[in-house]
């Protein structure tokens, strides 16, 4: 046939039609697995994206055939899917949705102490081997001064003071945080605390050295927090909740971070509301690390249960944030970072293949001993040296079995047509749960179901880019 236009649209050849519930969807996603780009497609217009991905065809040609589906190529082309002959709408034809955003920052976090006034069922922040030999208060300062004088011209430095629980050694604590503001008030400085300990004297001396903190909560009841108890086995809510309160009063920088477990799925969303209405906004819902060294035997997460509270929790900040002013917004950094991802944004490190650990986050344990990531301290296979011999940040280079991990790599992420916009690739969940870093996260299926509703809501505009923290 004659055309008078010769340009040929098309599909290629990683182009998806994602597998979704139609008992509940009456439309598909289209994606393409190898850029990330995707579009929500009509499902009585799937046969064009069928017939775009059989072959090229003139647009003429198209126009003629489906004169009243300009829309759909138009959307398709937008999305990045669309090649107008064999050129898509991105000029390199690629998306790099694992680009980070913090390659100019070193992130340390030292363990300041084993020791903790809690028993959490599933704490992995603690060793077997003689723990004796502790790293002077000293050395650590001396360490962090010379890292920042040898990076401060080319990095940012953040500490994070990490535990154990570091308010039971909150004097040695104190004595370091005031030293390192002496070397630089640039330094960014972290606490993760359990919260149980806090007074109004501490969280002024935090807010008092712009230090931020982080407070670890699963839930606002004995069933949802049931896995953070007391030695005595006492619950720990009311006494977390009062530290909240605490460093709301002294307008401290916080947030709150939970580990979503088999127990707190279910509330979920009722602790984000509560804690929404006591005044938090900074949220990190963390997924559970399950190692040989954890004190109960964790069963699978309900996935469809999570992810449908993950689309509650994203609405409940889109409509919160609508009504606030950006520097009162809410965040939730999951959510967040999702989003971030499906709009082709760079992530943060603990996002990409291959991540930062080694590279752009070390880990320092109570020895003094360096690792790649505080994921996985105490396993020799990511031991990078130590704060006492020449160890150097200057020249940090990654652990290999973790800079050779990429997502193309695992033969279940290869095959997966969301591989792209995924964010759980952290090679620490493969690792505790199978001694090796070659498998896909645990949360494959949770992945799965949640990217498609995310991209619905965002078709839909039930979700507005511009009421989340993503800058």
């Amino acid at each position: 046939m004659s055309s008078t236009n010769k340009y040929e649209i098309s599909l290629g050849k990683s182009v998806r039609i994602l597998d979704l519930d139609k008992s509940v969807d009456k439309f598909d996603i289209v994606i393409d697995a190898e850029k990330g780009c995707w579009a929500r497609v009509n499902e009585e217009d799937i046969p064009i994206v069928r017939l775009l991905l059989s072959k090229p065809i003139y647009i003429d040609e198209f126009m003629q055939t489906f004169p009243n589906k300009v829309s759909v190529i138009r959307d398709l082309f937008h999305s990045g899917l669309l090649c107008i002959d064999g050129l898509s709408r991105y000029s390199n034809n690629t998306v790099d949705t694992c680009k980070c955003i913090e390659k100019e920052q070193l992130i340390i976090v030292v363990n300041m102490t084993e020791k903790c006034n809690l028993v959490c069922s599933y704490c992995y922040a603690h060793s077997e081997e003689n723990r004796n030999a502790l790293f002077s208060d000293e050395d650590i300062v001396c360490y962090i001064d010379t890292v920042y004088r040898n990076l401060q011209s080319t990095r940012y430095l953040t500490i994070v003071f990490h535990g154990g629980e570091p308010l039971m050694i909150y004097h040695r604590l104190k004595w370091i945080i005031e030293r390192v503001r002496g070397i630089s008030s640039s330094i960014r400085i972290s606490v993760q605390t359990n919260g149980t300990m806090l007074t109004v004297e501490i969280a002024c001396f935090f807010k008092d050295n712009n230090v931020s903190i982080g407070l670890s909560l699963d839930g606002t009841s004995s069933i949802s927090n049931k896995n953070r108890i007391f030695k005595s086995g006492a619950s720990t809510v009311n006494a977390v909740i009062e530290g909240i309160k605490i460093l709301l009063l002294v307008q401290n920088d916080f947030g709150v971070l939970s580990v979503i477990t088999p127990q707190n799925t279910p509330y979920i969303v009722q602790t984000f509301d509560a804690l929404i209405e006591l005044g938090v906004k900074n949220f990190a819902f963390n997924f559970l690390l399950q190692s040989e060294s954890a004190h109960s035997e964790i069963k699978e997460i309900d996935y469809r249960q999570l992810a449908s509270a993950y689309e509650d929790i994203a609405c409940r900040i889109n409509d919160i944030n609508s009504m606030r002013d950006y520097k009162d917004f809410v965040s939730e950094r999951s959510t967040t970072t999702l989003i971030r991802s499906l709009l082709h944004q760079e992530q943060s490190i603990c996002y990409c293949t291959p991540c930062g650990a080694g590279t752009q986050t070390i880990a320092i344990d109570i020895k003094g001993d360096v690792y790649a990531c505080d994921c996985l301290v105490g396993h020799k296979e990511f031991y990078m040296g130590s704060i006492y011999d020449d160890f150097k940040v200057a020249s940090l280079s990654p652990i290999t079995i973790l800079g050779k991990r990429v997502i193309n790599m695992i033969s279940i992420c290869r095959d997966c047509p969301i591989r792209q916009l995924c964010i759980n690739k952290c090679a620490s969940d493969s690792f505790y749960r199978y001694k090796d870093v070659d498998h896909p996260h645990s949360l494959c299926k949770f992945s799965q179901i949640l990217i498609p509703k995310l991209m619905n809501l965002l078709t839909d505009k039930r979700l507005n880019p511009d009421f989340f923290k993503l800058s």
